[in-house]
């Protein structure tokens, strides 16, 4: 645990520990050198510590016109990532409001727009942090 403002130093030590975003986490996997976790905040101060890191989406980007074919148009897939902070295990995607999936963070969800013109995407984190963005659906002959 990390130790509060008022613990005790005889019931402390120094250590120093790591905060990543997602993405980077899962490089430190890749090479076969994971981080240590950071400690849980037994004072109730997650939200304001340095590793707090709200969600990011990556792709698709913002304001992008997303060209998809009329005749796979319902199949046809763009991909939704997202970076998220340490220690969170799931984000969840929403276009226009409506519940599209689940992805670890750093790994991409297949999303198949069921509708062109703007569509509002979101993700929210298991802390309840979210990220918007908006783009457009072009459906092409």
């Amino acid at each position: 645990m990390r130790a509060c403002a008022d613990t005790p130093a005889s019931d402390t030590r120094a250590e120093v520990f790591e905060a990543w975003p997602s993405d980077i986490l899962r490089l430190y996997a890749l090479a076969g050198m994971p981080r240590r976790p950071i400690p849980p905040d037994r004072c109730g101060s997650d939200a304001l510590s340095p590793e707090h890191v709200t969600p990011a989406i990556t792709y698709p980007r913002s304001g992008a016109t997303y060209e998809l074919h009329a005749a796979d148009f319902g199949h046809e897939t763009l991909q939704l990532s997202a970076t998220a902070g340490p220690g969170i295990t799931s984000l969840y995607w929403f276009a226009d409001g409506a519940y599209v999936g689940s992805s670890p963070p750093s790994t991409a969800l297949a999303w198949a727009p069921t509708h062109s013109g703007d569509v509002d995407l979101s993700v929210v984190d298991d802390r309840g942090d979210t990220a918007d963005r908006n783009i457009r659906v072009a459906v092409i002959p």
